[in-house]
């Protein structure tokens, strides 16, 4: 099995194979790991579109809204305001089995 994973600052994606996908989202994700995100899973068959990215003034993520499309056909939203407060938004795909998509966290549930 091939594992390939690379960790941003503050983001993770991990490929744990070259079906495989998994991807965090939370407070410390910044605006160049949304890009840099973007254009990996591209090249993994995911089409990420952001329709909603704030910020706070210490520039960290306070509230993300994402939609994406597969190859593979999966298509789904995520979207959380409750980044600021220990939330976070995962993505995992496996596109051999069709498994995974999005998993909102809020704190404390």
């Amino acid at each position: 099995m091939i594992n390939l994973f690379f960790s941003l600052a503050f983001a993770f994606v991990n490929f744990t194979s070259q079906e495989d996908v998994y991807v965090e989202f939370t407070n410390q994700t910044t605006f160049d790991e949304l890009i840099t995100i973007r254009a990996q899973l591209v090249e993994k068959g995911v089409s990420l579109e952001y329709q909603m990215i704030e910020f706070d003034s210490t520039k960290k993520l306070k509230a993300l809204s994402i939609d994406a499309k597969c190859d593979d056909g999966f298509s789904g939203t995520a979207h959380s305001t409750e980044l600021l407060n220990g939330g976070k938004i995962t993505f995992s795909r496996n596109s051999k089995t069709g498994e995974g998509g999005f998993t909102v966290e809020r704190p404390g549930k």
